[in-house]
């Protein structure tokens, strides 16, 4: 089922929590992944609004499918919700503060969901890539991917793939006792060669 809806505006995922629920019940597993565009620069030169919309966007659509999905998995005693971030939020770049601010924070909230949605069966975790080739990514020099894939201890690029990989073992029963864990997809770069 395809519904387009902006997370970041409570009505449109109420709408879009109806009708899934209707169509297929309770959900099992929501998987927070919406891109927002940030704004680019040092951090003592973006403005607040910039930054301030960062943060907020992310923590306006995990909110949001939460509050919209998570009564009917409490209600199943069962689900995981899986929330993709991204490598900035612990190891930032010059240029990209915002997002690095917005995933962090979007880290904290992910952290205390688990803590207070762990007595209610509902598993939640942090997939944490590194810099992925995606249409996002596109934009980025042919130097600095380069220098990206040397970095990285199996010299491989990271693919939306890979990345989907992970948050299906997340949503597997293989997984059921993982919570409040971060998964790093990073092809090592993580580990600063």
């Amino acid at each position: 089922m395809i519904f387009q809806a902006d997370v970041t505006e409570r009505e449109p995922v109420e709408e879009m929590a109806r009708a899934v629920t209707e169509k297929f019940g309770a959900v099992d597993v929501l998987v927070n992944n919406a891109f927002f565009p940030f704004e680019v620069g040092p951090l003592h030169q973006i403005s607040w609004k910039g930054l301030e919309q960062a943060a907020g966007r992310e923590l306006a659509a995990l909110y949001n499918c939460t509050r919209a999905f998570v009564p009917g998995m409490i209600e199943k005693k069962k689900g995981k919700i899986i929330v993709v971030s991204s490598r900035v939020s612990q190891q930032p770049l010059p240029r990209l503060g915002a997002h690095s601010i917005g995933k962090a924070a979007l880290e904290a909230m992910a952290n205390t969901m688990a803590i207070e949605l762990g007595p209610h069966g509902i598993t939640v975790n942090v997939v944490t890539p590194a810099f992925t080739l995606t249409d996002a990514s596109a934009i980025m020099s042919e130097e600095f991917k380069e220098r990206v894939l040397r970095s990285r201890p199996l010299r491989k690029h990271i693919y939306p793939e890979d990345v989907a990989g992970t948050i299906a073992f997340l949503a597997s029963d293989d997984a059921d006792l993982l919570t409040g864990s971060h998964l790093l997809v990073t092809a090592g770069s993580h580990l600063q060669i």
